[in-house]
């Protein structure tokens, strides 16, 4: 608790230094700076436009004061001249570009073809292990267009249509 009220002492103390460093030079050095038409009275907020003038007429303007303000009433009724920011060319405006369009044609997908472990004859009937399953001539092989056209006993393979009518005979491999 003692270390969290330290922390909090610290904080305060970084926060207020820099107060009492600026309030103990503004007594040192003199306080407020002032304009330099002031004799020491602070000068009332003027709103009025005919009071302004009034004022104007009070203040009493050094030789140099004037040659600037004539200056600057001169240089008012004159032109700027070439600028980096005048810009005196308008702008051309173009027409955006013709959107192209190209087709996007899928790639051709591969056809995996099913995968033939063994062929065997059952009970009369020629059988395929087709990817784990057995199937016999006219099934459709689950999960593929391809269906089960002709068995080949002797030649350990089978020939399988494709739904588009292209056929395709796979073998066993191995021993």
């Amino acid at each position: 608790m003692a270390s969290l009220e330290r922390k909090h002492l610290w904080a305060l103390g970084l926060f207020v230094l820099p107060l009492i460093a600026v309030k103990l030079a503004g007594v040192l050095f003199g306080g407020v700076p002032r304009p330099a038409h002031a004799s020491g009275d602070a000068m009332p907020a003027v709103t009025d436009p005919s009071s302004m003038a009034a004022r104007q007429a009070e203040i009493q303007w050094t030789p140099r004061q004037r040659a600037a303000g004539e200056y600057v009433t001169r240089l008012s009724s004159q032109s700027f001249g070439p600028t980096p920011l005048l810009y005196t060319s308008k702008p051309t405006v173009t027409a955006p570009p013709v959107p192209t369009f190209v087709p996007i044609v899928p790639a051709p997908q591969a056809v995996v073809l099913p995968h033939l472990r063994a062929v065997m004859t059952t009970n009369g009937v020629d059988k395929a292990l087709i990817d784990n399953q057995f199937y016999q001539v006219g099934e459709q092989i689950r999960g593929t267009p391809f269906r089960v056209r002709a068995i080949s006993i002797d030649g350990r393979s089978a020939t399988l249509a494709h739904t588009d009518g292209t056929t395709v005979t796979i073998m066993v491999q191995g021993p």
